[in-house]
């Protein structure tokens, strides 16, 4: 399958498959396009000058009828790691625009002129633990949606 063998030789997917080699998985519980492949190509040499920080894994703090996802010092964590809502507000703008200049994603936005980004990132923070909950706080600014 030629969309396979271009997906399992991308350099990010490498990278990150190189990355998650580390990382003690329980069998069977995650499915990598990876793992289809028989030989990963090795990434670039040019990333191989800086490589990524260990990858660190933290388990999903959720448990059925317990009002789903709870922040806790893990994810408080990550979110301070990555510079906060502006750290994640770098990662859902680049986000939208992949998912603007794809011609079927782009089919799902209702409205474009929405600002996406901020509230995919205020959301985002929101469930890591930040603390001003920048996703209430922003929703509760918005009108309901009108359809």
């Amino acid at each position: 399958n030629h969309a396979l063998t271009r997906m399992t030789h991308d350099e990010d997917i490498v990278a990150e498959a190189e990355a998650l080699a580390g990382v003690s998985v329980p069998t069977g519980s995650v499915n990598t396009v990876a793992s289809a492949s028989a030989e990963t190509p090795k990434r670039n040499a040019s990333h191989d000058s800086n490589p990524p920080p260990p990858l660190v894994s933290h388990p999903l703090n959720w448990r059925p009828n317990d009002g789903g996802h709870k922040p806790n010092d893990a994810t408080r964590s990550v979110l301070n790691e990555v510079g906060g809502v502006a750290g994640i507000l770098k990662f859902t703008t680049l986000f939208y625009e992949n998912v603007f200049a794809d011609p079927h994603l782009d089919t799902f936005i209702r409205d474009r002129t929405e600002n996406h980004a901020e509230r995919f990132a205020f959301w985002i923070a929101e469930k890591l633990g930040d603390a001003a909950y920048p996703w209430t706080a922003d929703r509760s600014k918005r009108s309901v949606c009108p359809f």
